[in-house]
């Protein structure tokens, strides 16, 4: 069983790799993003998370629901968790 706090670390971490990709980027902040990134896909593996661009997808065509859906279904968050993750990727959509 994948424990809860390490799902919620990695949406928080994926939460923070999209407010950071909604500014203007600067050399310092690429450099920080490709390390958020890298540790992001650490966790994921190890939590043997298999995150794709579709969660993202389903957002951008304004599917919220299934974009939860698909989330938790995948991670294993509570329905809070995932609505947070996705709000966070509506505002950083909305940014770009």
């Amino acid at each position: 069983m994948i424990e809860p706090w390490l799902i919620g670390l990695a949406l928080v971490s994926l939460a923070s790799i999209f407010a950071i990709q909604g500014r203007s980027p600067d050399a310092m902040d690429s450099s920080r993003l490709a390390r958020l990134e890298r540790k992001v896909d650490l966790i994921l593996a190890k939590l043997e998370i298999d995150y794709n661009e579709t969660v993202e997808d389903l957002v951008r065509s304004g599917d919220r629901i299934g974009a939860i859906k698909k989330l938790r279904k995948e991670t294993g968050v509570g329905l809070k968790e995932a609505l947070d993750a996705i709000k966070a990727i509506e505002r950083n959509i909305k940014r770009s």
